[in-house]
């Protein structure tokens, strides 16, 4: 490791914005796929109503994820 292990510090909302989410699968088999910009774990949410739903919950599950399991990162 380099001389600077310190981790980055951003706000939650910062966090939030980098978060990946991905539409996967094809036709009735569609999914969010969200992933943790931290340590790269990964939610997958099936689609049951809207695109937009199933995004906004795979990208809740992982600003959980980070409060919860990243919380040395928050500023």
């Amino acid at each position: 490791m380099g001389p600077n292990t310190e981790q980055t510090k951003l706000s939650h909302k910062e966090w939030r914005d980098l978060i990946l989410t991905q539409l996967k699968g094809k036709g009735r088999s569609r999914y969010y796929s969200a992933i943790c910009p931290i340590c790269l774990i990964s939610y997958d949410v099936d689609i049951l109503g809207s695109d937009a739903s199933a995004r906004a919950l795979a990208v809740e599950k992982i600003a959980s994820h980070i409060k919860s399991a990243h919380s040395d990162t928050l500023t």
